[in-house]
């Protein structure tokens, strides 16, 4: 009993200490990343020889029949994969809660059903944003009645032409002011109005939705797609982090439609 009893907290052991390295070491949101892959076959076999340790003389014997030992295995194996798995989930919504939910003022977003999250329409409040641990600041957020972000009285462009922006943090202007980021200053350069509706943490799921609506509604002279890796990344993946954790989200179940896609906005 002693034996098992410390193998066990060897075990525990050994999986506290690969989640800790695994998280400390450039966590990657990704499904499908070597890491996360690694992180997730290892973890899988030390919960699976924790499981059998524990279950050896209840399930098993050096005469147990096909069935009882294909049992003994085949339990252990499958549930140490289910807990693996929501660990890994477990993992990503800490990230996300530690290291990308900047926002301080909660009233910025708010639970969307078909989004995922959404911003809340005539609000004002402050990001506040922490790279490594020596960079730290904040930066106001302004959302017009549209639930989009826009820049001060002070800045507005004032155009009868309008161009669109649609990605993520990167067109959004996480931890900048709204009037440095490329969207604003793209079009004063165009001496346009704008349109900024990047969200942070959208992917393509979430940029079609939003281009479907907006357009039917208004005309732009330009619309400016981001078309970064990662936003192809979150429209494959059925949940990714939101502003309300690690949730489902919009995305694409066929590769082939979303290449299709991805092709087709680059050409328009």
């Amino acid at each position: 009993m002693k034996a098992k009893i410390l193998f066990s907290i060897v075990i525990i052991s050994l999986i506290l200490l690969i989640d800790y390295l695994y998280f400390l070491f450039r966590f990657d949101f990704s499904s499908n990343s070597v890491k996360t892959i690694a992180y997730f076959l290892v973890v899988s076999l030390l919960i699976f020889l924790l499981l059998e340790n524990i279950l050896y003389k209840q399930f098993f014997t050096l005469n147990s029949g096909k069935i009882k030992t294909s049992f003994f295995i085949a339990f252990p194996l499958i549930l140490s994969m289910l807990v693996t798995d929501r660990l890994v989930a477990i993992n990503r919504l800490y990230h996300f809660v530690k290291t990308l939910a900047a926002q301080t003022s909660p009233n910025l977003w708010k639970f969307d059903p078909l989004l995922a999250h959404k911003a809340t329409p005539n609000t004002t409040g402050t990001y506040n944003y922490y790279i490594g641990d020596s960079i730290t600041g904040s930066v106001p957020v302004i959302f017009d009645g549209n639930g989009l972000r826009t820049v001060p009285p002070e800045f507005k462009l004032i155009s009868d032409t309008s161009d669109l922006y649609l990605g993520c943090s990167f067109t959004f202007g996480d931890y900048i002011l709204a009037e440095n980021g490329y969207a604003y200053k793209t079009s004063k350069l165009l001496n346009h109005e704008y349109v900024n509706a990047a969200v942070s943490a959208y992917g393509l799921g979430q940029m079609k939705l939003q281009l479907d609506s907006i357009l039917t509604k208004r005309k732009f002279k330009y619309v400016f797609l981001q078309l970064s890796p990662w936003l192809v990344e979150r429209a494959t993946n059925i949940n990714g982090p939101t502003s309300y954790g690690y949730r489902p989200i919009p995305y694409y179940s066929d590769e082939g439609d979303l290449q299709m896609y991805y092709l087709k906005m680059l050409n328009n």
